[in-house]
């Protein structure tokens, strides 16, 4: 976070600001923040100055008006004109030291997002700093439309080798033109970049062309469209090593003090001798002529005049002690011709008194140092498979060739390797960020739920979310109204009901329906921080009755008030099947249940009446419910239903001793038992009724534990249903929660699924971090300040800010120039 203090005038700052002690670190003035936990402005105070104080030069009549503070946030979207967007995240272990403007090669070999999302031709892919808005220069190499491929190259400001380094992808943008910044990708330093992938090699001058900004292309000779081969990092050349070479218009190795030259390539012959690298005199033969100035060069080789299998880099001649001896050069065995490598030399001081380094991949091999060796008789310019004369040519494929004018430290070079030679451990890509549901929600956050947990793809399945996050606490609506929750694309919205939510704490409990899988992982959105947003109607289309597909009859949270107004318990489903209280049950009797609230009946005549469901008639249905006793003796009725029409029994589900019994009391001797239960543990109970098989069968915590095939319930159908009492009789001494009754029989997959999800929310589902689309003051407040030769005026302001803002700026603003700074102190 960002702080900035100044006057209408932008003056420096005026006054001083005292924070809360509830954030992470600070010191002093403008600064970058990291908020890992919600913090709050306590105070604003603006200190008055009159004469004779020395800091002051207003005069005691004069008059300062207003100061205003405003709170504002930056959004962390790039743009919402863009849908899609994906964290990379570097590998610190495989950066070798703390770098700048580093060119980061991203290399997917096959993206189905890309493929699907992108423009075809890549123009609306582009990158940005670990803010999510900053963009960052970009240069495209390779792009395939149809399969995602993407070779592209990334100046990140910073990379550093002890903490991972995140950037973001985006794209998604149909309408947009280009996004790259070709030559803003290389750095100033870098005087020619050269990814040889191009196909158009038929002689023309240019036909290579340098990335950088300076122009230095290259023009090859000898050579077809044939000689363009996969590289290293996509294209790359092939030299025939009989008169295949590019001439380029790089001549920095003439004249800087400092040089480096990088190159991938791939031998095909390593006896004789074969120059990849070349500058110097175009009458030279490739190794230089001792004695003579003019003939002074600079290569990096395959092999050294006579001498096969070994790599070379030399600079020149001086003469010592009465002999001409090379001034630097360096020499490493050589001699494989299967793989791609990653040559480096370094010089410095080549004004002066040179000193070399090679360093093959990412290795040094070795250094020296010489005396001044005379460049004046250089009169080409750098040449890539070739020496001055027509001999020596490289026999291998060359890729990647670049020139800077600095020396390049250790750590840079063993990083370029690190990165490509093996992007795939050199960063991490994440899953696809979806576009925003609408800009109007400031705030949304990431649910996955976790294909463990859930036993099968089982569609409408209503996941419930229970969850206290700090981050609801200060943005979302008093009543959650705001809150809503979308598909996996961010956009399509899916039906919520929110049993629970408190502000104040930022708990949340909230049923959504979604099609979970059991092999992959589901992500869903929640969204949040909409001041204008209303709580939907429960019967409009992503309303809370919709949660619950057809085959819901009733759904009993049973979290409330016992004494409210009849009916008292309210069916979250769509068939109004809701429950009276028919005992005397008291707001006392409303306890915390296993999710959320719950009702905790008396064991004398506590019971909720509910009118005949009837749809159940003669059909397959399913009863579930959690339940809690004390003990489990005697008979004690969770759920029972009357034959329509009479007062005769048509089922029980109850508990018998420590057993759990489903009991179908039209066939008195069909009894389906499950145990055994224990003393005041929440146990989720489950009693299904297979009408074709007339089979019935109980669940205890997601586990099938009975099964009973004698029931037969053909021609009576269900009618007026009780919770916690067998018509007056049996009434259960405990506590109940979550009843539901549904006209199908639950598979073994979901009732299982659903333990999995109500036991224990936290392994069901990780929640991401907040993401904001918000821009723009989000706080303010004026105060009068008071006349000048005034004490300390306190501005107290509870203004809050939410964890994930990123810039924050203050303006105080007055109607004089002449406030003097007085000091500035963060906790």
């Amino acid at each position: 976070m960002k702080f900035l203090l100044d006057d209408v005038q932008i003056n420096p700052v005026s006054g001083w600001v005292d924070v809360g002690t509830d954030h992470t670190s600070g010191t002093v003035g403008q600064r970058a923040w990291t908020a890992n936990n919600d913090w709050w402005i306590d105070d604003v105070r603006a200190r008055k100055y009159a004469d004779p104080e020395p800091t002051a030069t207003i005069g005691a009549e004069e008059e300062l008006s207003l100061c205003k503070v405003e709170l504002v946030v930056k959004s962390d979207w790039y743009d919402t004109s863009w849908s899609y967007r994906k964290k990379i995240t570097t590998n610190h272990t495989k950066i070798a030291g703390n770098l700048t403007d580093f060119p980061l090669l991203v290399s997917l070999v096959s993206d189905s997002d890309l493929a699907s999302d992108a423009q075809n031709d890549g123009d609306d892919i582009l990158f940005t700093k670990s803010d999510g808005t900053t963009k960052l220069a970009h240069e495209i190499e390779k792009f395939n439309g149809t399969t995602g491929e993407l070779v592209t190259w990334v100046r990140v400001a910073s990379l550093s080798s002890s903490t991972d380094t995140e950037i973001y992808m985006y794209y998604g943008n149909a309408t947009c033109g280009s996004q790259q910044n070709a030559t803003g990708v290389w750095d100033s330093n870098f005087k020619m970049v050269q990814h040889l992938q191009e196909t158009d090699i038929d002689g023309g001058s240019g036909d290579i062309k340098d990335s950088t900004s300076n122009g230095n292309n290259g023009t090859t000779l000898g050579m077809d469209s044939a000689d363009q081969v996969a590289g290293k990092i996509d294209g790359s050349l092939d030299f025939d090593g009989i008169n295949d070479y590019i001439n380029t218009t790089s001549n920095e190795s003439k004249t800087a003090s400092n040089i480096t030259w990088e190159v991938w390539f791939k031998a095909d012959l390593t006896t004789g001798s074969h120059h990849i690298l070349w500058e110097g005199p175009a009458s030279q033969n490739g190794w230089g002529e001792p004695g003579v100035a003019s003939s002074h060069e600079m290569h990096l080789t395959i092999g050294r005049m006579s001498t096969a299998n070994l790599l070379d880099f030399f600079y020149g001649y001086e003469y010592t002690s009465g002999n001409w001896v090379p001034a630097v050069e360096i020499q490493t065995s050589f001699s494989d011709t299967t793989s791609w490598h990653y040559a480096v030399v370094v010089l410095t001081g080549a004004g002066s008194s040179p000193a070399g380094e090679l360093f093959l991949d990412g290795v040094s091999q070795g250094n020296d140092t010489g005396i001044e060796t005379d460049r004046s008789g250089w009169d080409t310019n750098l040449r890539i498979g070739r020496c001055g004369a027509a001999q020596r040519y490289l026999d291998g494929i060359a890729d990647e060739v670049r020139i800077s004018n600095i020396a390049r430290s250790a750590a840079w070079i063993k990083t370029c390797y690190n990165n490509q030679n093996s992007t795939s451990t050199f960063y991490s890509l994440d899953s696809e960020e979806t576009a925003w549901y609408d800009t109007s929600w400031s705030y949304r956050k990431k649910i996955t739920i976790n294909s463990s947990q859930v036993e099968a793809d089982l569609d409408n399945f209503p996941v419930l979310i229970n969850t206290i996050d700090d981050d609801f606490k200060h943005v979302a609506k008093s009543d959650g109204g705001d809150i809503r929750f979308t598909k996996s694309d961010g956009i399509s919205e899916i039906p919520r009901g929110i049993e629970y939510f408190n502000k104040s704490a930022g708990e949340l409990v909230a049923w959504v329906k979604v099609d979970v899988k059991g092999g992959s992982d589901v992500d869903i959105y929640v969204y949040y921080g909409n001041p204008d947003a209303s709580e939907p109607a429960a019967n409009s289309t992503y309303g809370s009755e919709k949660v619950w597909d057809g085959n819901f009859k009733m759904v009993q949270h049973l979290q409330e008030d016992p004494t409210d107004p009849n009916p008292a318990f309210k069916d979250s489903t769509s068939n109004d099947n809701d429950g009276s209280n028919w005992g005397s049950m008291t707001s006392s009797d409303q306890v915390i249940g296993q999710i959320d609230g719950s009702i905790d009946f008396d064991g004398i005549n506590d019971r909720i009446y509910l009118g005949s469901i009837g749809t159940l008639s003669n059909n397959t249905f399913s009863i579930s419910v959690w339940v809690k006793v004390p003990n489990a003796w005697p008979r004690q009725e969770m759920v029972w239903g009357a034959i329509t029409g009479t007062s005769d029994e048509r089922f029980r589900f109850e508990v018998y001793d420590t057993w759990i019994n489903f009991h179908d009391d039209y066939n008195m001797d069909t009894w389906t038992s499950s145990g055994t239960i224990e003393a005041d543990k929440w146990y989720h109970v489950v009693a299904t009724y297979d009408y074709p098989n007339q089979k019935a069968s109980i669940y205890l915590n997601g586990e099938f534990k009975a099964s009973d095939t004698s029931f037969s319930q053909a021609s009576n159908a269900l009618g007026a249903l009780q919770i916690g009492s067998r018509d007056g009789a049996y009434y259960i001494n405990g506590t109940l929660d979550e009843v539901r009754i549904s006209n199908s029989a639950a598979s073994a997959d979901w009732i299982k699924t659903c333990y999995n999800n109500q036991g224990d929310p936290s392994t069901f589902y990780s929640l991401g971090s907040e993401q904001y689309v918000a821009s723009g003051t989000i706080a303010s407040k004026v105060y009068d300040t008071g006349e000048a030769g005034a004490s300390w005026d306190w501005l107290s302001w509870n203004g809050t800010v939410e964890a994930g803002v990123t810039d924050i700026t203050f303006e105080v603003r007055a109607s004089d120039t002449a406030f003097a700074k007085d000091n500035a102190t963060l906790p």
